[in-house]
């Protein structure tokens, strides 16, 4: 499903620190997740991601996309978040018929003009899929497009069957303007050979159907263990401290040594945290790595101001007073705080 020439494998390893060329935090995919993406780029099947919130489903899309065409990666990623309202057409075209409308009552055009059908098309706006599409078209020796369907199970039951067809055939058709011999006219991929890496997220708020799961490979990103964790953590605070450098501010404003020099405590009562909540039948959110980091950066941040320290509860003290408890930045519901607090 792919053409040889000029492929260029996705590593997982040019985001592997923080990249001010780009803005980018580090994200540093597992090995497992890294196949995923091969797979599927082999297959040319959509990669279906599932795992708990904030485990990094929706920036996997972006990383391929940077290790795929480095500083151009934004004219070639295509994101398209998922709401309950959204319509599988939004991803493909929509055709904006009051601009139409418009037009003709400014005398712009004749509805009867024979050359008003070919003027269409300045009417039809892309959406992400559209604009993948014509994009592999207008540089065929590039690497794919990367389009992100984020979120998936927000939108209506009828959503992904809808768009099982666009992504299958890699096409569409545009009732509102016609070819030549009167058909809908097609937007696809001119080469059958290829196929843009579409990377679809799912929180598992409600079951997609079968016919649209056996279109897709499947991946579940597994929470990272010890050492992946650690790795994570220490490279986005180098990022923290690499961006404060970068405004001319000393580093030593951000105390991300002092956080890595109590790593190991600050995982550990993390783990403790989760661990509690994920034991817990009534609990509602257990922290994952999204929580870790914002709790990350917020000891950063304090810890390198002189009056400010940490507990042996890993609480942050200001002069001798407990200010800010960890509790506060990793959990989001306040029975999951008491829960905590009763272990």
């Amino acid at each position: 499903m792919m053409n040889e020439n000029n492929y260029k494998k996705y590593e997982g390893d040019v985001l592997d620190k923080y990249r001010p060329e780009f803005g980018l935090d580090a994200y540093i995919p597992a090995p497992e997740l890294v196949q995923a993406v091969e797979a599927a780029r082999l297959l040319g099947r959509p990669l279906l991601l599932r795992g708990e919130p904030g485990c990094g489903k929706t920036r996997l899309a972006e990383a391929i996309a940077v290790e795929l065409h480095g500083e151009a990666y934004r004219d070639f990623y295509f994101p398209w978040p998922i709401k309950s309202t959204t319509k599988a057409q939004d991803g493909l075209y929509r055709f904006d018929h009051l601009e139409r409308m418009q037009d003709v009552y400014a005398a712009k055009e004749q509805p009867d003009d024979p050359t008003a059908e070919a003027g269409l098309m300045q009417y039809v706006k892309l959406g992400p899929i559209g604009k993948a599409y014509e994009r592999m078209n207008k540089f065929p020796e590039a690497p794919p497009p990367v389009i992100l369907i984020d979120e998936i199970d927000k939108a209506d039951i009828d959503f992904p069957n809808d768009l099982l067809w666009e992504l299958d055939k890699r096409e569409f058709f545009i009732t509102e303007v016609k070819d030549q011999a009167g058909n809908d006219t097609r937007i696809g991929i001119e080469d059958k050979n290829r196929a843009p890496v579409v990377i679809i997220t799912s929180n598992d708020e409600k079951e997609l159907p079968n016919a649209f799961l056996r279109r897709c490979l499947f991946h579940f990103i597994e929470f990272p263990g010890e050492e992946q964790l650690k790795g994570i953590v220490k490279k986005y605070l180098e990022g923290l401290t690499q961006r404060e450098t970068d405004k001319g501010v000393s580093s030593i404003s951000i105390g991300s040594g002092k956080v890595v020099d109590s790593l190991e405590a600050v995982l550990e009562h993390f783990k403790g945290i989760r661990g509690t909540l994920r034991d817990n039948l009534n609990a509602s959110k257990a922290p994952s790595t999204s929580e870790l980091l914002d709790w990350a950066r917020i000891l950063a941040i304090y810890l390198g101001r002189a009056d400010w320290s940490v507990d042996e509860q890993m609480n942050l003290v200001q002069n001798g007073e407990i200010r800010l408890r960890p509790e506060q930045i990793l959990l989001k519901n306040r029975d999951d705080e008491r829960l905590v607090k009763n272990t």
